[in-house]
């Protein structure tokens, strides 16, 4: 994997994360590049290069890609549990 993941890759049965870190997981889920989840508990990084910027978390953690654009009323998640990076520009990445 390339250090400019964008994508969530959800790893159904295990397999995948076994390659990561050498445990085995009935499913987990690959980020990369969204670095509010480091220190996450639930995700963990690698210290292999080959999965820089890459981080798996456990089952417990859910992770959606949520894309708002022209977003008029921010209260509109006031009170709601979550983890948000702003964007201005649908072309921006998430360092």
């Amino acid at each position: 994997m390339g250090s400019r993941l964008n994508d969530i890759i959800y790893d159904l049965d295990g397999s995948l994360s076994t390659y990561f870190d050498g445990s085995s997981r009935n499913r987990s889920t690959f980020v990369g590049n969204l670095n509010h989840f480091i220190g996450e508990e639930d995700c963990i990084s690698s210290a292999s290069s080959q999965w820089s910027d890459i981080l798996v978390c456990e089952e417990s953690i859910t992770i959606r890609k949520v894309t708002f654009t022209n977003l008029q009323n921010v209260d509109l998640f006031r009170g709601v549990y979550a983890r948000v990076q702003r964007i201005d520009s649908i072309y921006d990445t998430i360092e």
